[in-house]
């Protein structure tokens, strides 16, 4: 079965394969496709080159995405062909047309709206808050620094905001949303047996000719990539910080001289009367609203409710009606009057009259917060970091001329530089085109240590700029082509392989007798116990409701035929561990829009308005790309 899917790369696996094909925005943006006067490119799009590197990457993500989602069945050679990479080339070209789209039609991102977007992701958030140490650990193993990735996410945020002109417009009528209800809602109820690979395994026998036949047609698969080592030299701000000395007296210094930034100011909850005075009054104005405050203060001190009071005297039409509370109030946000007063009361005290430029007041506090100071052994550690950061990017910002003038001086060897600047020289493990660990994981690192001249040459690289406040200088220590690797190493996988490719074909070639017997009569539980299989009834099936099912089997039962009177429907389905399960559909009951959860009507709702939405962008970009002057080099692919 998987060879002839092989063979020509047809049927639902090969359809699934080139309908997962989808390549994230967020990993491109509209600027990666530059290639300036490059003339190594997969496509030229209106002019917009699209890199050898980018389609690599591209496609490499789509293999690990088919075969995360296809499990056992994945096989390397459904997707080694010219319409998987057509595909993926085809899809970059998509998202180079709607990004340029997007672009002309005016949808931008500003900065605060990128930063809000960057420090909310839960990936750079250290106890609910940013940590820009996250973020920069991010941007070092991604191989990218921060202007290159903010402007991709910046291109994922357009290109979002563009497509949702199409799929949140979309009309949607009441016949159409109670249609989808009744589909989502319909039950289905079944029995079924599943046939396990495992059953046959254990009685197949692969021949060594067909061990060689494999090995001789699929001998990319069991080739060992291109692999090199490396030796390295690294100038890094963070490393040169770890070098500075600060003492306990210098960090305890630093504390006391920033206590602010340490503690949460001292808070009180606070109301007041306001007895209003213009600054022009009188003094016999002034005489009589001092009366009145007065005689406030003397109901307030006997026991007269304060809210009341303000709520019935209280000029302040922003707080009488709260009964005159402020609410939580710290130095500086009142008079100097009003708050000399306001931070001297006692919990339940009330003032004597104090006088502002907007007249009396009669001020009460109601609640105290008192200031919170962190302690200096709780913030030591992020203050030493604070103390060696700036010092250490100077002394980096000294050294950067004079490790890039070393290394290419010197470039027979690293180790001038080193001694000079008191840096380390270091080695790598062998690698490949992937990347590895360590400084192996820096895509522009990788890049560098790949490149023929460099290896070639037998010199230093150029200084490379690997995240901020770091530069690292390369040298070639090791190089393995990629080769073949003998069939006595890889024998077993390969006899494994086919063992599992015939055990599932095998399953499944019972499962199809097993149909035919029940077409011609037969009844599914009957005949599961005579074959010494398993049967099982499920529970009405819908088709977002059927927890602990596999997902092939319900869209296949969603597939079938209803069942005409008292005859039932039989079908199979191939699982997605590779099994074959046979199924009886006894009974559908429709679905009953009025009395439907309201999850699945608000499910309903969403699906169709994707469904529409999705249509009529699929549409626009379809025009996009009849229009565009298009040209990919599938010698490049």
């Amino acid at each position: 079965m998987l060879t002839a899917i092989r063979e020509k790369i047809e049927g639902w696996i090969a359809a699934l394969i080139l309908g997962l094909i989808t390549v994230p925005f967020a990993l491109w943006g509209i600027n990666s496709y530059f290639e300036g006067d490059s003339k190594i490119h997969v496509a030229d799009v209106n002019g917009v080159k699209i890199s050898v590197d980018s389609y690599r990457s591209a496609l490499d993500q789509q293999r690990r995405s088919v075969q995360q989602y296809l499990g056992k069945n994945f096989h390397p050679s459904l997707i080694d062909t010219p319409d998987f990479k057509m595909r993926v080339a085809e899809s970059l070209v998509q998202e180079v047309l709607v990004a340029k789209a997007a672009w002309d039609e005016g949808y931008r991102v500003g900065d605060s709206q990128l930063v809000q977007l960057i420090k909310q992701d839960p990936s750079f958030q250290r106890d609910g808050k940013f940590d820009s140490s996250l973020y920069q650990a991010f941007l070092r193993r991604s191989g990218k620094d921060a202007r290159a990735f903010e402007a991709l996410l910046r291109d994922d945020v357009v290109k979002r905001q563009f497509a949702a002109g199409y799929t949140e417009t979309a009309l949607l009528t009441n016949t159409d949303l109670a249609a989808i209800v009744g589909l989502l809602d319909q039950k289905r109820e079944i029995g079924h047996v599943t046939l396990s690979p495992d059953k046959f395994a254990a009685k197949i026998q692969i021949a060594p000719a067909a061990v060689d036949a494999h090995y001789n047609a699929y001998a990319d698969q069991y080739t060992s990539p291109e692999r090199v080592r490396i030796e390295y030299l690294v100038l890094s701000a963070e490393e040169l910080a770890k070098k500075i000395k600060l003492s306990e007296d210098d960090l305890r210094k630093a504390y006391n001289d920033e206590l602010a930034r340490f503690s949460t100011p001292e808070q009180r909850r606070a109301s007041h009367i306001l007895v209003t005075l213009a600054a022009t009054a009188g003094a016999a104005e002034q005489k009589q609203a001092l009366a009145k405050i007065e005689e406030l203060r003397k109901q307030a001190v006997g026991g007269a409710d304060f809210a009341q009071l303000a709520k019935q005297h209280s000029g302040d039409v922003g707080s009488s009606g709260n009964g005159g509370d402020l609410g939580l109030v710290e130095r500086g946000l009142f008079p100097p009057e009003f708050e000399q007063a306001a931070f001297t009361l006692k919990a339940g005290e009330v003032s004597k009259p104090v006088r502002t430029k907007d007249g009396y007041h009669l001020i009460k506090v109601t609640a105290l917060k008192p200031e919170l100071r962190k302690p200096f052994q709780e913030v030591r550690d992020a203050i030493d970091k604070e103390l060696r950061k700036r010092p250490a990017e100077e002394q980096f910002f000294e050294m950067a001329e004079r490790f890039r003038m070393l290394t290419f001086e010197q470039a027979d060897s690293l180790q001038p530089a080193a001694q000079v600047l008191g840096l380390k020289v270091a080695q790598t493990d062998w690698f490949t085109r992937a990347g590895g660990s360590g400084i192996a994981a820096d895509r522009k690192v990788v890049e560098a240590a790949f490149d023929p001249e460099l290896r070639g040459q037998g010199r230093n690289s150029n200084a490379i700029e690997a995240g901020d406040n770091s530069l690292v200088a390369i040298r070639a220590l090791g190089h393995e082509p990629a080769a073949l690797r003998p069939l006595a190493e890889v024998r077993a996988s390969i006899e494994q392989t086919l063992r599992q490719e015939a055990a599932r074909s095998a399953a499944a070639k019972a499962g199809e007798d097993l149909l035919a017997t029940l077409t011609a009569g037969g009844d599914l539980e009957t005949l599961a116990k005579q074959q010494g299989l398993s049967y099982s009834a499920l529970k009405p099936l819908t088709r977002y409701q059927a927890t602990g099912v596999d997902p092939k089997l319900v869209e296949t039962v969603f597939k079938a035929a209803r069942p005409e009177g008292d005859k039932a429907v039989y079908g199979g389905a191939e699982l997605s561990n590779g099994a074959y399960a046979v199924f009886v559909l006894k009974r559908v009951e429709p679905g009953k829009p009025e009395q439907a959860d309201p999850k699945v009507k608000v499910q309903a709702r969403q699906l169709l308005s994707e469904r529409r939405g999705a249509g009529l962008y699929g549409d626009y970009r379809g025009v996009l790309r009849k229009q565009a002057a298009v040209k990919i080099n599938a010698d490049k692919l």
